[in-house]
């Protein structure tokens, strides 16, 4: 069009036309956005604080679902017809929704109880704090009080907390999609980054050479934003606002989530979401080893790491991540592989406000090399990093399914995330969550791959788990039930009597097998 117009080969009819076709295909796609705002809006509308109707705390699926059903038959089949995507639970707790839908309309009579059902669903909003009952709250409440649902669950080995999980695992899916959708939200169009910002900052050239831009590959490659460590991520932006001596010293486990905890920071910091002193900085995690294999002769070294630092001033835009802290400011680490005392070099830029820096290391490394150094410590904002709760952790396995599944061409289920988090807590007890969770989920992929499979199922978790351990996971097979049935004539062959004893121990034996919990 706008060819045609500036050198006029197009006739003024044509032109006219197109022009039309212009405005009508604003005018369309303007109408569908506020159609979809209202729709969205419609869904989302809360009820009034002090309101007694309680039609009025229901979701727009949850009363439609509702609408004069008469039994909790009808709710269920309207709520999913009407959600298609509710069918994902059914889907990844490995249930046909085809055949549980056969299996409801065989029943030879449908239980009336929406009464029970709607106190239920308000029951379930209410356990997860929600304001307003949802379809999800709605489902699972149907979990628990429909007789054919209940059944279905006990033929799968379900039980209701697997229910809530699962339709947790779809708000939060839903919550993702809505938000990319909403491409014209502040913090959408931030994610595209600004135009000529980082030509404000100095030149770094020594600075660049021996370490890696986390911001660059945040832009790049995209991260899975964090679970858990909130608190941690707060307190790392209040060390790195402060005036002086804005240092910051992450302390915990290799696993821990201390790497997660950094690149949070960052990329809040890369969209200016985060604390304005550290908005739009850059995060260079500084390769000492690199250094040391390049540079031999000490006093080079010296000279090359003042050069760095100063840069590190200069650029004024730069926050330095530096890795396994405690292998660098000790007199101890003198002489040994990857490891060098830059203390005397370091020291005198951590009191400059143009110096902040994030430092790594675990309890041991704190205890045992920084804090023999008071001079660096008392330099530093010691942050603890815990392990993050199973809970959390299973929100971020859920994150790595779907390009797990992308990559590999498989299906993983809900039962073995479910597995992958029970078993690991329960049998590796020497790496701390998420760690070990997420190389379980790693290494159960690749074995899946291994074997052609396409479903990653619990028995590829417990055979995982009892090849990593040692000890017996999983289904009973022949030989070991009847080992379990026979354990007191088994320990009678060294024990002489003492049979209240022997059984004790082989029915505790058989408990701990079995998964069953001690006898009240």
């Amino acid at each position: 069009f706008a060819f045609g117009f500036s050198t006029k080969t197009i006739t003024e009819e044509a032109l006219s036309i197109m022009l039309g076709g212009i405005f009508l295909s604003f005018s369309i796609l303007g109408t569908l956005f506020m159609i979809e705002s209202f729709a969205e809006r419609l869904k989302t509308i809360r009820p009034k604080r002090g309101t007694k109707n309680l039609a009025d705390a229901l979701s727009f699926e949850s009363a439609k679902a509702l609408w004069n059903a008469s039994s909790s038959t009808k709710v269920l089949l309207r709520l999913v017809r009407e959600n298609p995507g509710l069918r994902f639970v059914f889907n990844r707790l490995l249930l046909d929704w085809n055949s549980v839908q056969k299996k409801l309309r065989e029943q030879s009579k449908e239980p009336e109880n929406i009464p029970e059902l709607i106190e239920k669903t308000f029951k379930v909003a209410k356990e997860n704090s929600r304001e307003t009952v949802g379809k999800e709250d709605l489902l699972i409440a149907l979990c628990d009080i429909d007789p054919v649902l209940q059944e279905i669950l006990r033929e799968q080995n379900l039980n209701l907390k697997d229910i809530s999980k699962a339709a947790g695992w779809l708000r939060i899916l839903e919550e993702q999609i809505k938000e990319q959708k909403q491409w014209w939200q502040e913090k959408n169009l931030r994610r595209r980054g600004t135009l000529a910002r980082q030509w404000t900052a100095g030149f770094s050239p020594t600075l660049d050479q021996f370490s890696s831009d986390l911001t660059e590959s945040l832009k790049r490659q995209g991260v899975s934003r964090l679970v858990g460590h909130e608190k941690e991520v707060q307190s790392l932006e209040r060390a790195l606002s402060r005036i002086q001596a804005n240092n910051a010293l992450l302390v915990g486990e290799p696993g821990s989530g201390r790497r997660s905890i950094v690149h949070e920071m960052a990329l809040r910091s890369m969209l200016g979401e985060s604390a304005p002193q550290i908005n739009y900085k850059r995060v260079l995690e500084l390769d000492i080893p690199a250094l040391l294999a390049q540079i031999q002769d000490p006093a080079q070294r010296e000279t090359y790491l003042d050069r760095i630092f100063q840069e590190v001033i200069q650029a004024g835009n730069v926050i330095l991540l530096i890795n396994d802290f405690h292998n660098y400011v000790s007199y101890k680490m003198q002489g040994k592989p990857g490891a060098v005392d830059i203390s005397q070099s370091i020291a005198k830029y951590l009191a400059s406000p143009r110096f902040p820096i994030i430092a790594l290391t675990t309890f041991s490394g704190l205890h045992q090399d920084i804090e023999q150094n008071p001079g660096i410590l008392q330099l530093l904002e010691k942050i603890e990093v815990p392990e993050i709760s199973s809970e959390e952790t299973y929100q971020m396995l859920f994150q790595l399914v779907f390009p797990l599944e992308r990559r590999y061409r498989i299906f993983i289920p809900y039962q073995a995330i479910r597995d992958i988090v029970r078993f690991s807590e329960k049998y590796i007890q020497a790496v701390p969550f998420p760690k070990k969770a997420v190389d379980l989920l790693e290494e159960a992929v690749t074995l899946l791959d291994q074997t052609k499979e396409k479903v990653l199922l619990s028995k590829h978790i417990a055979l995982l788990i009892s090849q990593k351990t040692q000890i017996p996971v999983g289904d009973l097979e022949t030989k070991e039930k009847e080992t379990l049935l026979n354990l007191e004539e088994l320990i009678h062959k060294r024990i002489v009597n003492q049979e209240e004893a022997v059984k004790e121990v082989a029915s505790a034996l058989r408990r701990a097998r079995t998964e069953i919990g001690s006898r009240k």
